[in-house]
């Protein structure tokens, strides 16, 4: 075990050592190790994982049921068992399925017996034509949707972060190469003049030149707290500990409108049809309209030992009711056979009732609110693009705007090469000091060093036009 572990770890820090301080390395790397991407990373997979729940079609339901028990009769107790199975199949009719063996028993000497099996199917016609399912498969597309593009977001997010650290970072190390410079020339200008004797350290000249440099050492000082600071924080959001940025690839800003507008639009637009559909359940639910049609068919059979008097009676019955709000209104037929004396004994009943709905006002405000509520949502979908539309516009200039900056800085390391390459010649011909030689060669650096900061912007609004297309 220990063998084991050693291994990992010296695995562990030959990887540190050969790893790359290029951008995307260190975005892998910090990806890897962010608690914070850890734990998006879970709750999106949670998200598909409900996803795929909601999406388990409904199965068959079975139910089986029994009773039994003993019924006093003169002379003898009689005992029965009654079982039934209903089943409900998930279809659009509510169709249900009903079998029992009804009855079924005998008395205590044997010698009588009873057996009354049935089965009834019922199924309901929706006349409104709306579809009971829709609701569902709209929140389960918005509840996917969702998962996918808060996992997106998450992952930009952090890139953000990042950039915005490693910004922080270069932009403190500039500022301390920066005044680490100054003090250099200043002390080399104060010590320049004492050597010719230009000021004497009893001047008010030197005074200000000292305090000068002492103030230049805080400054130094208290950047390099900041920057100790910036990699603490570098540390805790990425996980692994700040060791360079060598370089950040071009940004790759080219990017169209989408005329159906975003992922966020799209899931406005989900969002309005949801909130038309749960007027539309209500609506249906306040204002049903259906057939309801039931079949059944049942079997009466009594036998008694010893004596030639079996007999059996069979029935069927077919019903169908349209139901409109409180009305209903229907036909049931029935016809029996009796093979004791050979009868048909066919039967047709019509019915009709209507009831009030204690409810019709309470239910009145709540369509009126679902109304509203659609009509807010159709609202803020359309909003939605609009605004889509306008960011859109608005990243094209800001694309245009680091274009522009970024082809300046270029003409600035440009400028300052052709400084550098100039007063290096100079001084090689000793036509000029080693302080404008060095002062070129800081400049040309330190426009090369910022050239990371133009990428690392760029890499930003990169993010942002992902961020915008989610």
């Amino acid at each position: 075990m220990k063998k084991y572990t050693s291994f990992i770890l010296m695995l562990s820090i030959a990887l540190s050592l050969c790893a790359s301080n290029d951008y995307a390395s260190i975005l892998e790397r910090a990806m890897m190790s962010s608690s914070q991407i850890d734990t998006a990373y879970m709750n999106y997979q949670n998200g598909k994982l409900s996803a795929r729940q909601a999406e388990l079609d409904d199965v068959t339901s079975y139910t089986v049921s029994a009773d039994a028990g003993v019924v006093t009769a003169d002379p003898d107790p009689d005992w029965y068992i009654r079982p039934t199975l209903t089943v409900v199949v998930p279809d659009d009719f509510d169709t249900t399925i009903t079998a029992s063996l009804g009855k079924t028993g005998a008395n205590r000497s044997g010698k009588y017996r009873i057996s009354h099996p049935s089965l009834t199917i019922s199924m309901n016609f929706d006349l409104t034509g709306y579809d009971e399912d829709e609701l569902a498969d709209l929140s389960a597309s918005l509840s996917s949707l969702s998962t996918e593009v808060t996992w997106q977001r998450a992952q930009l997010s952090f890139e953000n972060q990042l950039i915005s650290q490693l910004d922080t970072i270069l932009t403190v190390e500039a500022a301390i190469r920066d005044y680490r410079h100054r003090l250099a020339n200043y002390e080399k200008a104060l010590s320049d003049s004492l050597e010719v004797n230009r000021i004497s350290r009893e001047s008010t000249s030197y005074s200000k030149q000292v305090n000068t440099i002492e103030l230049t050492k805080n400054t130094i000082e208290s950047l390099e707290n900041q920057l100790d600071t910036a990699k603490k924080q570098y540390r805790i959001l990425a996980g692994i500990d700040y060791e360079g940025l060598d370089s950040v690839p071009p940004p790759e800003l080219e990017f169209s409108t989408l005329a159906v507008g975003s992922t966020s639009v799209i899931m406005s637009a989900i969002e309005s049809e949801i909130a038309e559909a749960k007027y539309r359940a209500k609506y249906n639910a306040v204002h049903p309209e259906y057939v309801s049609v039931s079949s059944s068919a049942d079997t009466a059979y009594y036998s008694t030992l010893g004596v030639y008097d079996d007999y059996m009676q069979t029935s069927g019955s077919s019903s169908v009711f349209y139901n409109r709000g409180s009305w209903k209104l229907g036909a049931t037929g029935t016809l029996s056979f009796d093979n004791k004396d050979s009868s048909f004994t066919p039967t047709l009943t019509v019915s009709g009732s209507w009831s009030n709905r204690p409810t019709r006002k309470s239910d009145e405000l709540e369509l009126q609110k679902l109304s509203n509520d659609a009509l807010v949502a159709r609202n803020e979908y359309n909003i939605a693009l609009q605004e889509y539309n306008q960011s859109a516009q608005e990243l094209q200039l800001e694309v245009l705007r680091y274009r522009f900056a970024l082809s300046q800085a270029e003409a600035e390391e440009e400028y300052c090469r052709l400084v550098y390459e100039q007063e290096k010649r100079l001084f090689d011909e000793g036509l000029s000091t080693r302080t404008n030689l060095d002062d070129a060669l800081f400049a040309y650096e330190e426009a090369k060093a910022s050239r990371l900061n133009n990428a690392l912007d760029g890499k930003a609004l990169e993010v942002k036009i992902r961020l915008l297309n989610i």
